[in-house]
C-alpha cells in the first residue's frame, strides 16, 4: 500500500492503479477534501471513499456525502461502533450515516447543533462572514450563536473559544 502527498496525488493516479478503498482525513490544513472526493470519484467509479474525521459537524457530514464518499465517520467513534460498520461499506451494505458520538463533557453545556458547528468553524480559523456563507446564515446570526456560546462554555474570546473546542473534542 502506498501513501501519497496529498497536494500532488490524484495527478500521479490514474485508472490502471485500480484503487478500490480510500480512507481520508476531511480537515487537512490547505487541503481541499471535498475536491479530491469528486476527483476520485470521477477517476474511479467504483471506489469507495470513506472520510473520517474529528469534526462533528452535519454540515461538514452532507457535503462529504454529496461530493461522493460512501461513509463519514467520526474519530471519536468507539471501535465497538466504527469497525462493523467500515466492514459494511467494503462489503456495499447499507451503513448508518448518521452515527455520532459526541463525548459526554460536550453534551452538559447544551450546545445544540447550529451553535457547535459554529464553534467547530470558527477553531478551524474561519471567520463570522465564511461561516456564514458556509452555514446560510447571516453574520449577525453567527455573532449572536457565538455570543451565547461563549456564555454557555465560559470563555470571553474567539482563541478562548478555539482552545475550549480543541480539548473538547471538537476539532
Amino acid at each position: 500500500m502506498r501513501s501519497l502527498n496529498p497536494v500532488n496525488w490524484t495527478s500521479r493516479l490514474t485508472i490502471s492503479d485500480n484503487v478500490h478503498l480510500v480512507l481520508l482525513d476531511f480537515y487537512i490544513p490547505g487541503f481541499d477534501a471535498l475536491y479530491y472526493i469528486q476527483q476520485l470519484r470521477h477517476t474511479f467509479l467504483n471506489i469507495k471513499i470513506i472520510v473520517i474525521s474529528s469534526s462533528v459537524s452535519p454540515t461538514d457530514r452532507k457535503e462529504c456525502l454529496q461530493a461522493g464518499a460512501k461513509a463519514y465517520f467520526e474519530k471519536h467513534l468507539p471501535p465497538d461502533i466504527f469497525l462493523p460498520q467500515l466492514k459494511k461499506v467494503i462489503k456495499d451494505e447499507v451503513i448508518d450515516n448518521d452515527l455520532s458520538f459526541v463525548d459526554k463533557k460536550n453534551e452538559d453545556y447544551s450546545l445544540g447543533i447550529k451553535k457547535k458547528e459554529i464553534l467547530i468553524l470558527l477553531a478551524r480559523g474561519y471567520s463570522n462572514k465564511k461561516i456564514a456563507t458556509r452555514l446560510g446564515v447571516s453574520p449577525e446570526t453567527v455573532k449572536t450563536h457565538l455570543a451565547e456560546t461563549y456564555k454557555l462554555i465560559g470563555v470571553c474570546s474567539r482563541d478562548e473559544a478555539r482552545d475550549w473546542a480543541g480539548l473538547h473534542g471538537l476539532v
